[in-house]
């Protein structure tokens, strides 16, 4: 953990001194999270002011003696790249600060469900700020308590199944196994999405990364529920899309649950 640390910390100095419209440089990932392991790359979050040019953002990858492993140009919301130094996977995302806090309006006041707002809300509710700390603790108090209205919201989006899973015993029938496996992926992901609504988390991240860790530190959630997941990829199809009919018929009963509890709060 100190080694990313003073990584971060060393590239955070060099934003200060070259590019002084960014505003801050926050850690991200399975670091801030206190997750880390051998495998771990470092992400890091920087918000801006206004976007840097590609040459700037190449030129701090040379100052570190970085070598480049992907580059994205500036977009509209987000832009990244990563880099190693020294055998270390940097993993840089990066924001206008005006799309953050309108990020933080969406998620937080207008209940958006999208699940890549809610990965840049977790970074900041999780992050560890390296300058502009004062700034930075007022939007993370902000973001700390998951809106009832969220809830509500994540379970109208994700508790719909597509026809494509309606049609599930005509594609074992057909030995369409591709499809289906495709199909299950989504109800899954869909299951997951409700799973952490009525648990009042925020998704951390799209391929919901360091699943069996959060799953064990949930309340709600089916008996036996990570060990179910894991089986559906080790039983036989058919056996898995049972388990999995089973499994989502039970997330139901908690949303249920849920969307009961904020009515009546």
């Amino acid at each position: 953990m100190e080694t990313f640390m003073k990584v971060a910390k060393a590239i955070a100095d060099t934003y200060d001194t070259h590019l002084p419209h960014a505003e801050l440089l926050l850690v991200g990932g399975s670091v801030a999270r206190g997750r880390a392991d051998e495998d771990s790359d470092l992400e890091l979050n920087v918000l801006w002011k206004r976007p840097p040019s590609d040459d700037d953002r190449l030129k701090l990858i040379d100052v570190h003696k970085g070598t480049l492993l992907e580059f994205y140009p500036f977009e509209e919301n987000e832009w990244s790249e990563s880099y190693e130094i020294n055998g270390l996977k940097i993993e840089m995302s990066h924001y206008l600060t005006e799309y953050a806090m309108q990020t933080v309006e969406d998620v937080l006041v207008q209940y958006d469900p999208a699940i890549d707002k809610q990965w840049l809300i977790s970074s900041i509710q999780d992050g560890v700020a390296i300058g502009n700390e004062e700034w930075f603790h007022h939007l993370q108090q902000r973001v700390m308590c998951y809106p009832e209205g969220l809830k509500n919201a994540m379970i109208a989006r994700f508790s719909k199944l597509s026809n494509t899973w309606n049609h599930r015993d005509a594609l074992l029938q057909r030995g369409d196994w591709f499809v289906l496996r495709q199909a299950m992926g989504d109800v899954q992901r869909q299951m997951l999405a409700l799973v952490y609504a009525v648990n009042g988390r925020y998704v951390e991240h799209p391929y919901f990364k360091w699943n069996s860790l959060i799953i064990k530190e949930m309340t709600r959630k089916p008996d036996g529920f990570e060990e179910r997941l894991a089986s559906l990829y080790t039983l036989p199809l058919q056996e898995a899309v049972r388990e999995l009919e089973c499994l989502w018929s039970e997330v139901e009963q908690l949303t249920r649950w849920g969307a009961y509890e904020c009515q009546n709060n």
